[in-house]
């Protein structure tokens, strides 16, 4: 999942690519990930403006499509901790794997 905080992208270079939706590619994506792994190993992601909280959510198993409805979540109940997690100040946890709304292990 994603949240809003990817408009708090400072390196200008990176946003007028992301931005540029008509020439947008997987190549030039890639490229842009280029940067970010280069800045990552330089240790200049906050130099460069790179936002850089990370976190994977699993909501659980959501009633919708892709479970045949089956799940025991509605949409908003499985979407309620990653918007929480979402619009968390940026220097909270990051790098982790929620399992509903409980740190796991990967």
């Amino acid at each position: 999942m994603s949240s809003f905080y990817g408009q708090y992208i400072n390196y200008e270079k990176v946003k007028a690519g992301l931005e540029d939706f008509d020439s947008l590619t997987v190549e030039k994506l890639d490229e842009i990930l280029q940067w970010f792994l280069s800045d990552f190993k330089e240790n200049k992601l906050q130099d460069n403006g790179w936002p850089i909280t990370v976190n994977n959510v699993h909501p659980g198993v959501v009633k919708t499509e892709m479970t045949c409805y089956t799940g025991n979540l509605t949409a908003e109940e499985g979407a309620r901790f990653a918007v929480m997690l979402a619009l968390s100040p940026e220097d909270t946890r990051s790098g982790l794997f929620f399992n509903e709304m409980n740190v796991s292990s990967f």
